[in-house]
């Protein structure tokens, strides 16, 4: 008898994932992957690489903070030298 997601217990998601081995973010595979879930809710996500579930801690699991991070890598280089001259050039305004 086949359990859901919902039925099966930490231990067997996680041994169920290391079978689909595809990180569900950077579509890389890997032998082993990290169930992911909501720290606030403990609701399980998917499946993960150890790289992708730390990156998305470090960005404290924040839909704006990686919507940010990814506006932030599509900028151009010339874009990237132009914000950071005017960041430096506000901090001697006078008001």
């Amino acid at each position: 008898m086949t359990k859901s997601p919902e039925e099966m217990t930490i231990e067997e998601l996680q041994a169920e994932l290391r079978r689909l081995h595809t990180c569900e973010i950077c579509e890389r595979e890997y032998p082993n992957l990290v169930v992911d879930h909501d720290h606030i809710t403990g609701e399980i996500r998917g499946s993960l690489c150890n790289g992708c579930n730390l990156g998305l801690g470090h960005f404290k699991d924040d839909p704006t903070i990686l919507e940010r991070a990814l506006r932030y890598l599509q900028r151009s280089p010339r874009e990237v030298r132009r914000n950071a001259l005017a960041e430096h050039l506000a901090k001697f305004a006078v008001a």
